[in-house]
């Protein structure tokens, strides 16, 4: 892990855009960690990741998996919506002897048995039962838990990553999403007030750092646009076909996204409605000249395909 620690950082801050404050926070803990200087049987990281929908909390945490077990599949992702009962906990660790999926065992216990290595990720941890969580503080103080066969499961090469949205709301400017540079320090407040009547404070104290993501700037959607466009073209790549835009075309696209208002998530709904979904007409049919390229532009107010 130590020898990966070096371009962590870098690799984060070129995929996930506008979140570097956050980013740099992530990276120091798990540095402290590689270096030895936390607890010996804790999972190698635990973050509470808030913010709005569509400011990167979610995919961070594919990136990081990716960065860190780029050879497996190193994402293990639990909805939390669907441990809304107290009952539900036995999905984790597995039904107990006797029950119906016994045999089965955890739906987290047994991945992370196969991927002792894995990012998990526990998505909108709002939506869960409040006793779900007394599961988890074995698992971020000793870096155990014991599934429904009595097996301990090993958690601590594991990096636990938790979303909420919990005490937030959107602003009204949809041009901004998150907690905006005035109004930090007070959006702050509420969130963490509000996570401190959600969570005990044992559990609480036991996570390693609560991440802000902050809000996504216009800028940062340009960004993010101008990258998916170079997926695309990467997507091409085989087919030795290529797209190509002018500046009008991203300000038609960024301008698109701004009216959605809903984050770095409908810059890629937006590509696949104005963009994708002509292209692969025009691939389908053969309609392409012989340099290969598909230039993409603004006419009559419109993005084209030609």
């Amino acid at each position: 892990m130590i020898a990966g620690m070096a371009k962590l950082e870098e690799n984060l801050k070129t995929k996930i855009i506008g979140q570097n404050e956050a980013i740099g926070e992530i990276v120091n803990a798990l540095k402290r960690s590689a270096a030895g200087l936390t607890g010996d049987q804790r999972p190698l990281g635990s973050f509470i990741f808030a913010g709005p929908s569509g400011v990167g909390k979610t995919y961070a945490a594919k990136i990081l998996a990716e960065t860190m077990n780029p050879k497996n599949d190193g994402l293990i992702r639990l909805d939390m919506s669907e441990y809304g009962e107290k009952f539900n906990a036995s999905k984790i660790i597995g039904a107990p002897a006797g029950y119906v999926g016994y045999d089965e065992g955890g739906v987290l216990t047994e991945k992370v048995k196969r991927n002792p290595y894995a990012v998990i990720l526990l998505d909108e941890i709002e939506k869960a039962h409040a006793d779900i969580f007394n599961l988890w503080l074995s698992v971020l103080e000793d870096g155990q838990l014991s599934d429904s066969h009595g097996r301990t499961i090993n958690f601590k090469n594991t990096v636990i990553i938790m979303t909420t949205n919990i005490g937030l709301k959107r602003k009204g400017e949809k041009k901004q999403l998150g907690f905006g540079s005035g109004e930090k320090g007070t959006e702050q407040n509420n969130f963490k007030d509000s996570l401190e009547e959600f969570l005990r404070p044992e559990f609480l104290n036991r996570v390693d750092k609560i991440v802000i993501f902050n809000d996504l700037k216009e800028k940062d959607l340009e960004k993010i646009t101008i990258m998916g466009l170079n997926e695309i073209n990467g997507k091409l790549a085989d087919r030795q076909l290529k797209v190509a835009w002018d500046n009008k075309v991203i300000k038609k696209l960024l301008k698109k996204c701004l009216e959605r208002g809903e984050g770095a998530r409908v810059v890629r709904e937006i590509l696949q409605l104005e963009i994708e979904n002509p292209l692969a007409d025009k691939i389908i049919k053969g309609d392409f000249n012989k340099s290969r390229v598909i230039k993409i532009k603004v006419k009559n107010n419109r993005i084209a395909l030609t």
